[in-house]
């Protein structure tokens, strides 16, 4: 099921993904902003469908566009006790003390350290494989879809 969101204008094409990292303070005050932030913090999107309409936004330079999105499966790093196929559990995001030496937008950065990401249930959808953690951290990245 698509959701309907504003994005930048220059990012608004099909295909294109990103992370919803939650709402600058320029937004508080906007008329567009119910619209705006729809989406879950710390998940990740697709732009599916791009409808044409443009706004002006206190954000964006050259505006934001009216776009469909669907949400893409979580990708995240949790203790190997809870990774069991199919188990329904809470996740939520954290501030790692040892980031894995990537750049913050990579998508493995991501894994282990979406502090963005809000307290929520969560299914896991399958076990992707383990996750070499600097502070010794027995993880491994799974693959999560949300259930509330």
């Amino acid at each position: 099921m698509s959701k309907v969101t504003l994005i930048g204008k220059s990012q608004a094409r099909m295909g294109y993904t990103f992370l919803y990292a939650g709402d600058a303070p320029e937004c508080k005050e906007c008329k567009l902003y119910r619209l705006c932030h729809t989406l879950r913090e710390g998940w990740t999107y697709e732009v599916v469908k791009v409808r044409g309409v443009t706004h002006t936004c206190p954000v964006h330079e050259d505006g934001a566009s009216v776009v469909e999105v669907k949400e893409l499966p979580l990708k995240l790093a949790i203790s190997r006790k809870e990774a069991i196929e199919g188990a329904i559990i809470t996740v939520e995001g954290r501030k790692c003390t040892e980031p894995p030496p990537l750049p913050p937008g990579d998508d493995k950065y991501l894994v282990c350290c979406n502090s963005y990401l809000k307290k929520t249930k969560v299914k896991i959808m399958r076990i992707i494989g383990s996750v070499d953690c600097k502070t010794g951290e027995d993880l491994v990245e799974v693959e999560l879809k949300s259930v509330s």
